[in-house]
């Protein structure tokens, strides 16, 4: 007699035939079908060849500059509106 979980085959169990995260993938598939469960899988977890051409493909980022662009207007506070001690 095994003491694994089938399923996942890294958790120990004694007293069920599957462990309590399998149990929850179980109790899934029972409620919305094998078919519909492997589909959210596939569209979720698996990445097909064109995103994967995307992300090998992508150009690089481009390194931030040290110096702000010389077009940036800097405003200068406002004298009217000086900090009044009452």
């Amino acid at each position: 007699m095994s003491f694994v979980c089938p399923l996942c085959r890294t958790n120990w169990i004694f007293t069920a035939r599957l462990c309590v995260e399998c149990e929850k993938i179980r109790h899934l598939i029972a409620t919305y079908s094998l078919e519909t469960i492997n589909n959210v899988l596939e569209k979720v977890l698996v990445i097909n060849k064109f995103k994967q051409e995307l992300i090998t493909n992508r150009p690089s980022l481009t390194p931030i500059p040290e110096e702000p662009p010389k077009n940036i207007v800097e405003f200068k506070k406002n004298d009217k509106y000086k900090k009044i001690n009452t």
